[in-house]
C-alpha cells in the first residue's frame, strides 16, 4: 500500500500546473485498481477560490482518457470540501441529500468525495453501500498527496511572484544593481548597471563573469581591492 501511494506522490510532486491533472489522475485510478477498490468512475474537482464563490473544473477519467469539464453544481463541491471530511452517499437512489440526481447518470448509486487542499477527489459506483471504510481511508490518503502537491505548487508560484516583483523593483531602480559571489563572479546585475557602464554586453551575458572578463586589468584590480574590503 505504501509502494501504491508512493506512486501517486511521485507523479504529484512532479506537477507542474493543472494541465498535468490528467497522468495525476491515471496515477490515481491505476493506485486505486491496484489496492482492490473497486469503482466505476473516479474523478477530481478543482476549485479556484480566489473567486467568491468558488468556480470548480471538474477531471473524470473514461475509458482511458481524462475528460475536464465546468461544473453545473459547483456549490455542492464547495460545501463538500468545507467540510473538511470524507462526503460518502450510500444509495442515491434512497436518498439524494444534495439533489445530485438530476446532473448524473441515472445509474450512479453511490458516491465518496474526500477533500484536499483546493477540492475532492472522489469515485462512484452503479452499486449501492460500495465502499468500505478501509478503501475511504485510502482515497483519504489520495486526498493527502494531492494537498500537499497543490501546497508545493502554490508555493512555487508564490515564489515566482515574489522573484518577478524583486526583479522589477531592482530593474526599474535609477540605481546600480550588482551582487557577485566569493570568487568574484556577478551573479545579479540591473538594467542601470548595465547601461552606465556601457559593456557591450547584455546583462544575461555578464552572469558569472568576473572584473577581469569585463574590464581592462587596472579597473578590475581596483574594483577586488573594493570588494575585499567590503
Amino acid at each position: 500500500r505504501e509502494r501504491v501511494v508512493s506512486t501517486v506522490k511521485d507523479e504529484v510532486w512532479r506537477m507542474k500546473n493543472s494541465e498535468d491533472m490528467e497522468k495525476i489522475l491515471i496515477a490515481i485510478e491505476d493506485s486505486l485498481h491496484s489496492a482492490g477498490v473497486v469503482f466505476t468512475d473516479c474523478g477530481i474537482n478543482l476549485l479556484d477560490s480566489s473567486h467568491d464563490p468558488p468556480t470548480q473544473t471538474g477531471y473524470t477519467i473514461a475509458d482511458g482518457k481524462v475528460w475536464d469539464w465546468e461544473s453545473k453544481f459547483p456549490e455542492i463541491i464547495v460545501k463538500f470540501w468545507r467540510t473538511g471530511a470524507p462526503v460518502y452517499r450510500q444509495d442515491l437512489q434512497k436518498e439524494d441529500l444534495y439533489q445530485e440526481l438530476p446532473y448524473m447518470n441515472q445509474i450512479t448509486r453511490s458516491i465518496v468525495d474526500v477533500p484536499f487542499h483546493c477540492g475532492t477527489v472522489g469515485i462512484s459506483s452503479t452499486e449501492p453501500n460500495a465502499f468500505a471504510d478501509w478503501q475511504i481511508e485510502f482515497l483519504q490518503e489520495m486526498a493527502d498527496v494531492l494537498s500537499e502537491g497543490f501546497r508545493r505548487l502554490d508555493d512555487l508560484r508564490a515564489l515566482e511572484q515574489s522573484e518577478e516583483f524583486l526583479n522589477s523593483v531592482i530593474n526599474n531602480s535609477t540605481a546600480l544593481i550588482y551582487s557577485k559571489d566569493l570568487e568574484g563572479r556577478y551573479f545579479l546585475v540591473n538594467d542601470r548597471w548595465a547601461e552606465i557602464l556601457g559593456l557591450k554586453m547584455t546583462k544575461e551575458e555578464v552572469i558569472g563573469k568576473t572584473d577581469y572578463d569585463l574590464f581592462l586589468p587596472e579597473i578590475a584590480d581596483v574594483l577586488r581591492q573594493n570588494d575585499r574590503a567590503v
